[in-house]
């Protein structure tokens, strides 16, 4: 099977995701040029009809495998042992496969635009792709040791920061913050229906 010949061959970067526009894929694979010796494995829905562009570009060096959407136990296969997730985006609100690849103890790379890239910074588990792709991601596989230190501030990240516990233990602290707005007075949305009743006096 494709995904296992990919987890058991060379170190391989993976983009897991839908193949869009706004995802960067078309300045990824060109990028794979200054990183030798690694595949980039492509795990996702072709939505919008990309593929066959995208399969152009990349040529037939090998060195990209589409792999079509993925569940389960190759999901799960392709996170455990990727080097790392790429995440090239041109838009991201958020970016949900970050926090799958934290879960999985592996470190992300992600461009300016993607939601959390901020998050990856503070956390130091993975890099933010600021200039040439290419070699900002020669640079990231050839420290191994590096790697597993950012994968492991990533399971950590995951864990404190977005874990079940970490989101109730913000969200008790919201309510509690509102409520206590509420005990001193008219809190921000009180005073915006107090004038919109006025206004419908007026």
């Amino acid at each position: 099977p494709p995904v296992r010949e990919i987890v058991e061959g060379t170190p391989f970067l993976l983009f897991l995701g839908r193949l869009s526009w706004k995802k960067g894929l078309d300045r990824l694979i060109p990028a794979l040029a200054d990183v030798p010796g690694t595949v980039l494995a492509v795990a996702g829905n072709d939505e919008e009809g990309l593929r066959p562009a995208l399969e152009r570009l990349a040529g037939d060096s090998g060195r990209v495998r589409f792999l079509g959407a993925v569940h389960g136990a190759d999901k799960a296969a392709l996170l455990h042992r990727t080097a790392a997730l790429v995440l090239p985006s041109r838009s991201e609100n958020f970016g949900n496969v970050v926090l799958e690849s934290w879960a999985a103890g592996r470190p992300v790379a992600v461009t300016p635009e993607v939601g959390l890239a901020g998050t990856v910074r503070e956390t130091g588990a993975g890099i933010v792709l600021d200039g040439d792709l290419g070699q900002s991601l020669a640079r990231l596989l050839a420290d191994p040791a590096r790697l597993d230190e950012m994968g492991r501030r990533g399971a950590e990240a995951a864990r404190e920061r977005f874990g079940w516990r970490a989101v109730a233990r913000r969200m008790e602290e919201v309510y509690h913050h509102i409520m206590a707005g509420r005990c001193a007075g008219p809190s921000g949305h009180d005073l915006i229906r107090e004038n919109s009743q006025e206004e419908r006096h007026v």
